[in-house]
């Protein structure tokens, strides 16, 4: 009886010392949704920007994006796009926010494509374009990502036709698959 005694003592104090020693747990990285709200900027009503047209489809309509092609921190996004209320909208886009704590993130391009790797419809100029003057914000910019916080970035575009391409800021006529302005040989900001 004495043995089971020391037996069952012997037991606990091996469950508690076991309980003292808990393994402290990965840290799970917290991540926040992001939303880009589109605001097509109309060229009928800036001033000198007759230069702008749309794109339209083979019987005359505006083109309609499905997705866009947004660069944050050097990585491509393809967030589907739909519209609420007459405003154009991105699906989100999940960032990680290390330590839970407010990070700054780049935004490099933002352009609205037909499909992934398809023509460019709408884009927002780069810096230093011709059509900047045109947008509120142009690319490259930052955006703060806070937890616990709805995050949505407006975004103005302007209609995209291959042959002004150097008004956005775009050295040359990119096809396919876009990037950033320091990747792509094909987009290049204006010196």
């Amino acid at each position: 009886m004495k043995n089971l005694q020391h037996l069952i003592v012997l037991v606990i104090m091996i469950l508690f010392s076991l309980g003292c020693n808990k393994n402290e747990e990965p840290r799970v990285m917290m991540q926040q949704y992001v939303v880009f709200s589109v605001s097509q900027i109309d060229p009928l009503l800036l001033k000198d920007a007759s230069d702008i047209e749309c794109p339209l489809d083979a019987d005359g309509n505006l083109k309609i994006p499905t997705v866009a092609e947004v660069v944050i921190n050097d990585t491509t996004y393809y967030p589907s796009t739909y519209y609420l209320n007459d405003k154009l909208y991105t699906q989100a886009i999940k960032l990680a926010l290390p330590e839970g704590s407010a990070t700054s993130y780049n935004i490099s391009w933002f352009a609205l494509l037909e499909s992934i790797g398809g023509d460019i419809i709408m884009a927002t100029p780069l810096s230093g374009s011709y059509y900047a003057d045109y947008v509120t914000s142009v690319v490259d910019f930052d955006i703060n990502v806070s937890p616990f916080e709805k995050t949505e970035v407006q975004v103005d575009v302007l209609c995209y036709l291959t042959e002004a391409c150097q008004l956005f800021g775009f050295s040359k006529q990119a096809k396919g698959q876009y990037s950033t302005a320091r990747s792509n040989p094909y987009i290049t900001p204006k010196p």
